[in-house]
């Protein structure tokens, strides 16, 4: 065995471990969600919601209290996560049934609920909530970029920080040492780490385990005369992590920017959808059309020379940036530059490649106060919060403003993000949340209020309902919320909702747990993306004991000017592709390396001296925890995305595993970000092509389900789940 299971799991497990109390209590709670409304705490107990007044006894205030001083940094973290270890510090360590008393929130009556049992699954429900809501780094599809600092700049050793005009040696952020942070940003980010540490700041604190709360952190300096400082509660924003940037490429993108130099011409008619119309936000700065040019020129250049998919569909690169350019005659604003640019980039067919901006701040406007999901018989309309449809006895959404649904997401899918027909429709579907945007684009008036025609099953007995529009975009979240547990029938059910290399552990765990079971069900539904580090960890756990080495991604790098095709231990290490050369593999490895590559045929063929040599993805059953021999069933949708990709197409491989679902999204790229010279936007480009075992791209085609189950419209309000019906059914649970 070449690596242990912990190596395995990467930085951020080695983070999490090291954290961990020394002290173990019971992994318990009573409840199956908890919400802050101020000071006062909502819980969830068998479907109902309640206002919580105490816990055998104690005020809910005192516990409160209690964990504020105890935990001043993770009051609300310990109560929700670990609630017996704050009782039994408070001298009052519960049994596994509690008495609470609790205000109802529908019929507003006092009362008190007597032999509450406390569970394991209730608190890994909160865990797993907790990880998904403000402290993820993903909130609604866009990046959350915040720092404390307006800027950050490196001595000879450490880092300086500048806070209200004034700069500071930083000590200590959230607790965690500057250093230990430093070095866990260079182990995870190679040559990038100064860049990422200050750029991606939110994401570095989350690989340490310190996720800030409220946007705010706390923070140990010091400053220019040597004197220690604390500041507490330093809010991150969005502007400061601007200024951060904006300093770290003001001086150096002028000087390292590379154009294309060549003879423009006027455009093509196929492209003036990239321009007619744009509708965006007003107020953001104006460009020149000199200085929109340039910023044209250097997107071309970096397309031309770096991005993996430039030519994957076939796009006139040249024509469709002319046509940008033939609009930006008298000058352009930076928003209207970025959707169109948006929309270019996204039609290249990249599943990952975009404008790194939020579209929140591009196009403005007022919002759809309902989410849409797609079902087999047409779309569902359903409130926010999951709590119930618009309309429960109409379902079926058939017309918004008066226009077709389909033509709605006609209008969203305008944005541009192309890839297979789901990518593009889940993407065209989603972007009906903006609301006026769309209204634009389909030549409707805004208004403060919206029209929804919505029907029966049947199509008949419609009704239009007028409901107020939203000044905030509503979030679709994790969905389905779920979490691993045992099925009747004996059957093992694992949820995963994102990539995250921390759940190895404990998905391998209860893997161990699992492994009498007559079947295993793997959720991956609405997972879009992360690591590999769950599929190398579970994947080793379902070969064969006796079976060999097993390649389930092949890959490689576009090549940047300069780069030599055949380095030897490759260019792709962070995504666990190496080529043959390298020195990282077994004799065994390297033979089923060689016998792959006898039949291994690329669908798309790279262009010829762009690319690398082949890299390969190679997973071992040597490498196994556990064994699992029994039938597999993996749930997939078209939220499927990117790291989840490449997991479904290494599971489809194997053949105890069913997949059952809708197809995957389709997206494998390695996306890099650059930064255009003048009008500072950031452009998201793949820089590695990736395909299937089978010579397939995921961009473009996802992954296909052996069985394809879609949801129907009860699932999307947590009624029904047709595919893990149809799951259980399969590996022969009652």
């Amino acid at each position: 065995m070449k690596t242990t299971p912990l190596i395995l799991m990467g930085p951020a497990i080695l983070a999490m471990i090291a954290a961990m109390p020394r002290q173990e209590y019971p992994k318990l709670s009573p409840f199956e969600a908890v919400e802050w409304k101020g000071e006062t705490v909502q819980v969830t107990l068998a479907g109902e919601d309640y206002r919580l007044q105490a816990i055998e006894g104690l005020p809910v205030e005192k516990i409160l209290a209690f964990s504020k001083e105890k935990h001043p940094r993770k009051w609300q973290e310990r109560f929700t996560e670990d609630l017996v270890q704050v009782l039994t510090e408070m001298g009052h360590r519960p049994k596994d049934r509690v008495s609470l008393d609790v205000i109802s929130l529908k019929s507003g009556e006092a009362m008190r609920l007597d032999d509450v049992l406390m569970t394991h699954e209730n608190r890994q429900r909160l865990l797993m909530a907790n990880r998904s809501l403000g402290a993820r780094l993903r909130r609604g599809g866009e990046d959350l970029k915040l720092s404390p600092f307006t800027g950050v700049r490196w001595p000879a050793e450490g880092v300086e920080v500048r806070i209200d005009g004034a700069w500071y040696r930083l000590v200590k952020l959230e607790g965690v040492p500057a250093e230990k942070l430093l070095a866990l940003t260079k182990e995870q980010f190679g040559s990038r780490w100064q860049k990422r540490f200050s750029e991606d700041l939110v994401e570095v604190l989350e690989l340490a385990g310190r996720m800030p709360e409220d946007q705010r952190v706390d923070l140990e300096l010091i400053d220019e005369s040597g004197a220690s400082i604390r500041k507490d509660d330093v809010r991150m924003t969005e502007d400061n992590r601007r200024s951060v940037w904006e300093l770290n490429n003001r001086s150096e993108v002028k000087a390292e920017v590379r154009r294309v130099s060549r003879k423009h011409g006027r455009g093509a008619k196929e492209h003036l959808w990239l321009v007619e119309p744009l509708p965006v936000a007003d107020g953001s700065p104006g460009l020149s059309a000199e200085q929109v040019f340039e910023d044209l020129d250097q997107l071309e250049w970096l397309i031309e020379s770096t991005h993996s998919y430039a030519h994957l569909r076939g796009i006139d690169i040249a024509a469709a940036l002319d046509t940008i350019r033939a609009e930006a005659k008298q000058g352009m604003s930076t928003n209207a530059l970025a959707l169109a640019l948006h929309r270019f980039i996204g039609s290249l067919g990249d599943g990952h490649a975009r404008v790194d901006e939020s579209l929140d701040r591009v196009l403005g406007g007022q919002y759809a106060p309902f989410l849409l999901g797609d079902v087999e018989e047409g779309l569902v309309a359903f409130r926010p919060d999951r709590s119930g449809f618009l309309d429960d006895e109409r379902p079926y959404v058939r017309k918004i403003d008066g226009r077709p649904v389909d033509r709605w997401i006609e209008a969203g899918a305008s944005l541009g993000r192309r890839g297979s027909a789901q990518f593009e429709r889940r993407h065209g579907l989603r972007a009906i949340r903006h609301l006026d945007y769309c209204r634009r684009v389909l030549g409707l008036p805004l208004k403060d209020t919206v029209k929804v025609e919505l029907a029966a099953a049947s199509g008949r007995r419609s009704r239009t309902l007028e409901l107020p529009v939203s000044s905030r975009r509503p979030i679709f979240g994790e969905w389905p919320k779920e979490t691993s547990r045992r099925l009747e029938g004996e059957i093992g059910y694992l949820r995963i909702p994102q990539m995250d290399g921390d759940l190895a552990v404990e998905l391998l765990s209860k893997l161990e747990e699992y492994r009498d079971a007559r079947g295993l069900v793997i959720d991956v539904r609405g997972n879009g993306g992360g690591t590999r580090d769950i599929l190398r960890a579970l994947y080793p756990c379902l070969l064969p004991e006796k079976a060999g080495p097993r390649v389930v991604n092949v890959g490689a790098l576009r090549l940047a000017p300069g780069l030599p095709r055949d380095a030897n231990e490759g260019y792709l290490g962070d995504r666990y592709l190496f080529p043959a050369t390298a020195s990282i593999w077994s004799d065994e490895e390297k033979e089923s390396i060689r016998r792959f590559t006898q039949s291994f045929e690329p669908g798309w063929q790279l262009p010829k001296g762009e690319f690398s040599d082949w890299h390969y993805f190679v997973v071992s059953p040597a490498t196994a925890r556990i064994r699992y021999e029994r039938p597999v069933v993996v749930l997939m949708d078209t939220g499927c995305f990117s790291a989840t990709d490449i997991f479904l197409g290494a599971f489809a491989e194997l053949e105890q595993v069913t997949l059952i679902g809708t197809p995957s999204g389709g997206g494998s790229g390695r996306s890099r970000t650059s930064a255009l010279a003048n009008s500072g936007l950031r452009v998201r480009l793949s820089s590695m092509a990736s395909f299937r075992p089978s010579g397939a791209t995921y961009d473009g085609n996802g992954i296909e389900p052996d069985i394809i189950i879609w949801p129907d419209a009860g699932f999307f309000i947590g009624q029904s789940d047709p595919a893990l019906t149809k799951a259980i059914d399969v590996l022969g649970g009652s």
